[in-house]
């Protein structure tokens, strides 16, 4: 009985640490920055993204057409995601090039290097682009 008593101990510690700690770990680097949704300084664009859309702070794409324009060279994304799901953006013509992901309620900034053109962005997580979370970006 003695080790049954000590196996529960154990048990219900590790249930407790488990319980506890603070916010997850992310993979991508997060910015606290409130910038204008849609035009971001320096020439990069930031991405309102919710449950399943994105915004270009007058419009969202799952309501219709989304653009985002920023400047050719080093184009910084920053990704708001008030969502409770993950998004990211993906550029397709840059080869599906992932440029950067918030986990739900974070804010993350991603550089891709674009000439000028027009380029689509998407989410792709599963199902995400077939529900609306796809957008144009125009580099000038």
């Amino acid at each position: 009985m003695p080790h049954r008593a000590a196996l529960t101990a154990l048990a219900t510690t590790l249930l407790l640490l488990t319980g506890c700690g603070g916010e997850p770990a992310s993979d991508t680097p997060s910015s606290d920055s409130t910038s204008d949704v849609g035009a971001a300084s320096g020439g990069g664009v930031t991405v309102a993204a919710g449950d399943i859309y994105y915004a270009d702070g007058d419009s969202r794409s799952d309501e219709g057409e989304v653009t985002f324009t920023a400047d050719a060279g080093e184009v910084e994304v920053t990704l708001e995601n008030d969502g409770a799901l993950e998004h990211n953006v993906v550029v397709e013509e840059a080869g599906d090039e992932l440029v950067v992901s918030a986990a739900a309620g974070e804010t993350s900034t991603g550089t891709v290097d674009l000439d000028g053109g027009t380029y689509t962005i998407y989410c792709d997580i599963a199902g995400h682009r077939e529900a609306g979370m796809v957008a144009t970006l125009t580099v000038e």
